[in-house]
């Protein structure tokens, strides 16, 4: 899958900005940037860039809600840290468990 990955971070941020200005919009960066890395043969190379991307989305998102949207913006951070948390728990679960041999 490594030949994709680029396509669907191209895929993931064409959506994000070209969709209608929505709130509901910013949870399928959340979701497939924890996601991507998940199904790559790089996990760790892929996650840092889902980080690049994630900074950069709360870089926009910030810049759209101005000073009265800081709590929002807040939110989204920890849903992005949440996401990346339990993407880097699956990701260490799936490695063990692949390892163990009956």
């Amino acid at each position: 899958m490594s030949d994709v990955t680029p396509f669907l971070y191209i895929a993931v941020m064409a959506f994000y900005f070209l969709h209608k200005n929505e709130e509901g919009k910013i949870l399928v960066p959340i979701f497939a940037f924890a996601a991507i890395p998940l199904f790559s043969n790089d996990y760790w190379l892929w996650f840092k860039v889902s980080i690049g991307l994630s900074i950069y989305v709360l870089m926009v998102e910030k810049a759209k809600a101005g000073y009265t949207g800081g709590g929002a913006v807040s939110a989204f951070a920890a849903f992005f840290i949440g996401a990346y948390i339990v993407s880097a728990i699956m990701h260490t679960v799936m490695f063990i468990v692949a390892d163990i041999s009956f």
